[in-house]
């Protein structure tokens, strides 16, 4: 697919020196961490360009993931092609990751059984979205704002 001279160019920006186990770092421009370069006239990362020099197939929507969460590694042992969704909730310092992996909301209600709601990706605690909607039923009733925290009484 691509051409020996290509391949050469695009390897001859990577530290392999380390051996097969490591990470091999792109040596060339970096742009926020990740190696930066071009194949076949487009502009795209260092990491993306192995993967496809090397044989394998991006399909649109789908990110080539860090295994070893080194945005210069080039290592094609090390990178994965994974669905947007899989790379953002295994990254376990992104927020969308770390919503994911709450067991209780913030009232220490627990976000599991008949007490979660999902939606369109969304997690919510039923009890709290039942406290949410009373204190809106009584709001539209005219009640003064101070007595909408409370539990109404019959």
């Amino acid at each position: 697919m691509f051409d020996d001279a290509t391949r050469a160019r695009i390897w001859s920006k990577v530290d392999r020196s380390a051996g097969s186990d490591a990470c091999w770092p792109w040596i060339g421009k970096l742009h926020d961490g990740y190696g930066a370069t071009s194949l076949s006239g487009k502009s795209l990362k260092a990491h993306r360009a192995v993967m496809l020099i090397e044989g394998h197939r991006i399909p649109p929507g789908h990110h080539v993931d860090h295994q070893c969460r080194n945005r210069a590694c080039c290592n094609p042992s090390h990178l994965r092609i994974v669905t947007a969704r899989m790379n953002t909730l295994e990254n376990s310092v992104a927020p969308t990751a770390m919503n994911a992996a709450k067991t209780h909301c913030s009232h220490g209600h627990p976000l599991s059984g008949e007490n979660l709601i999902e939606r369109r990706g969304w997690r919510q605690c039923r009890e709290c979205q039942r406290r949410v909607q009373r204190a809106n039923n009584w709001k539209h009733r005219g009640l003064p704002r101070h007595l909408l925290a409370t539990e109404p009484t019959a």
